[in-house]
């Protein structure tokens, strides 16, 4: 009896030492998934501080950061409940305890900021839709008026060239062309009266009509060209007839003017109590036409034409600052000037259409240039310091006198000299 007794408390010891190892290994099982779960998130400043999302973070990010934040008390909750008394007593179950105390509030502030960006996001997209919407309406509000313009002027090329025209891309050169661009500025009038506000379309509805690729215009800009005619040809008119110059050439400063070492790019007469006034024969040349052409069109001329010279003159302007500031700046430097086309120079100041006062000259000796081996011709260069009686500077320019190789070592002389630009500077 007595080893019977022993050999059944010997098994009924085993049973339990399993069942009770078999409770551990489900409990450390349970609880890895647990802790798993928590290791998935990390706290990251970058996105989150514990109180606000920080700017720039997207709402796709915020909701993902936040849902990985939830992951943990989420297995939490759920586990814990198929974990033994004995599981969650060991430490493990406790420090997972804690780490579900500790981080549970940090991720409810995480989603409820999370959840305000995403709305926030929502919204902008409904907007934009509302707003894509508005914006495809309006396209075929501008899709029609350009057929119905077209229409009006001919077809899509005219109307291409009538807003070429309006946007300065294109120029009024004639009377006929100002009759052509009236008459199709008062078809395109009643084009747009049924259309309503000319601002309809004006935001991102354009129509390519010439094929260039800055040729787009909306329907605003159709219908303010057509509201009123005389207006606009009147405005493109006047801009037709300023030089095309003024809006390619930088205007001078003194700082450029230094670089180019004070010349004036000009080889004509050149007075300092005229050059740097738009001349009366300008004036009233730009005014003639102006007339000619306002007629065509059927619109008075306006009693203020100074549009057509003032740029001109606030070049001159500036340019007569440059002048005036950089005079003393420049020096003649040089030989003496010897042999006969230093007289032909001379004598262009005494005899010319310019009567000045020759203050000095300098010349350099021949240079050959030669064709193949044999001489071509030869040069000499020379500078010339004038100055015209009453006038407060000097002048300065340059002369060549070029002689054609007449064979036998010799050379025809010039009987004329070639002129270069001009300087003002101080007669010293």
């Amino acid at each position: 009896m007595w080893r019977l007794s022993v050999v059944v408390s010997f098994l009924a010891f085993g049973a339990r030492s399993a069942s009770a190892d078999y409770e551990s290994e489900q409990n450390d099982a349970k609880l890895g998934v647990i802790e798993r779960a928590f290791d998935a998130y990390t706290k990251d400043p970058a996105i989150f501080d514990g109180e606000t999302i920080k700017p720039g973070v997207t709402a796709a990010t915020a909701i993902t950061h936040a849902n990985l934040c939830a992951r943990g008390p989420n297995a939490y909750l759920s586990g814990m409940k198929a974990v033994t008394p004995k599981g969650r007593g060991t430490e493990r179950g406790r420090k997972l305890t804690e780490r579900h105390n500790a981080i549970v509030p940090w991720c409810q502030k995480l989603a409820a900021a999370a959840n305000v960006l995403g709305a926030a996001a929502a919204d902008a997209r409904t907007a934009d839709k509302a707003s894509e919407k508005q914006a495809a309406e309006r396209q075929t509000v501008c899709q029609k008026l350009i057929g119905e313009a077209s229409t009006a002027v001919g077809g899509r090329f005219n109307l291409g060239q009538v807003m070429d025209t309006w946007k300065g891309n294109r120029t009024l050169n004639n009377a006929e062309s100002v009759k052509t661009f009236r008459t199709q500025l008062e078809a395109l009038g009643p084009v747009c009266k049924p259309y309503g506000d000319v601002e309809t379309c004006r935001k991102g509805n354009y129509a390519t009509f010439t094929g260039e690729s800055n040729a787009e215009y909306s329907r605003a800009d159709i219908c303010v060209a057509a509201s009123d005619p005389a207006k606009t040809l009147t405005e493109v008119v006047m801009r037709a007839l300023q030089p095309t110059v003024d809006r390619r050439t930088p205007m001078p400063t003194i700082e450029s003017f230094r670089k180019d070492e004070g010349w004036i790019q000009t080889e004509g007469e050149v007075k300092y109590a005229t050059y740097f006034q738009v001349s009366a024969a300008t004036k009233a040349e730009r005014t003639a036409k102006a007339t000619e052409m306002l007629a065509a069109g059927g619109v008075a001329v306006p009693a203020d034409l100074s549009m057509l010279w003032s740029t001109d003159q606030a070049r001159l302007d500036a340019l007569k600052a440059a002048v005036d500031a950089t005079a003393a700046e420049w020096k003649l430097e040089g030989d003496k000037c010897k042999g006969y086309a230093c007289a032909l120079a001379t004598n262009a100041f005494k005899k010319g259409p310019v009567k000045a006062n020759v203050k000095k000259l300098t010349g350099s000796d021949w240079k050959i240039v030669k064709k193949g081996q044999l001489p071509d011709y030869r040069y000499m260069k020379m500078f010339v310091l004038y100055q015209v009686p009453g006038e407060p500077y000097c002048q300065l320019t340059s002369a060549t006198a070029n002689e054609t190789y007449s064979g036998g070592g010799t050379f025809q002389k010039a009987s004329k000299l070639q002129w270069g630009y001009v300087r003002f500077q101080t007669c010293k």
